[in-house]
């Protein structure tokens, strides 16, 4: 949706890829729509070398800042993984919604796939970092997640990213 992401991002691949070429805005986000009340997409992070500011995924109210936000899951009204990419930090990924945070994920590397998924019939979204790797759960008790949300990325420095998998109807899993 580059009509309401940030204007400062590059865009191609039809609108499929997005950097965020040097230091420019501040988390500066990338959105997109969900379309369906079970709703996913895939990211591949396709440049992600140390350099500084953080990277986040997730899912947001509508109202998320395209800049000057805390990223998603710091940012109040997101959920979401952060990732201080600053060359210093060994911290692992920040996991939580609304400032709190829930948990720890690995730092993010080349290649990674970041899977975004909400089903509104049972109030969930889900953060699931290749396949199965790592994944978290939040039960969000909303009943318009097409209306209301957006999943998102707010870029770190000469970070890319792909969209290579977005579905408008996802299959229930046993």
């Amino acid at each position: 949706l580059t009509s309401v992401s940030n204007s400062s991002l590059k865009y191609t691949n039809d609108n499929k890829t997005c950097k965020r070429p040097g230091n420019l805005s501040c988390y500066p986000a990338a959105f997109v729509a969900i379309t369906s009340r079970r709703c996913k997409v895939t990211f591949r992070l396709d440049s992600c070398e140390l350099s500084m500011n953080s990277i986040s995924f997730g899912l947001c109210r509508k109202k998320f800042p395209s800049s000057m936000s805390d990223g998603f899951g710091k940012q109040k009204g997101s959920w979401g993984v952060l990732d201080n990419r600053n060359t210093s930090s060994r911290d692992d990924a920040w996991v939580g919604f609304n400032q709190e945070k829930t948990g720890n994920c690995r730092k993010f590397k080349q290649d990674d796939l970041i899977t975004l998924t909400v089903d509104s019939s049972e109030g969930k979204f889900s953060y699931t970092l290749n396949d199965g790797e790592y994944h978290h759960e939040w039960i969000i008790q909303e009943e318009d997640f097409v209306k209301d949300f957006y999943f998102g990325a707010t870029l770190a420095s000469d970070h890319e990213i792909t969209i290579i998998e977005s579905l408008s109807s996802v299959t229930k899993q046993a």
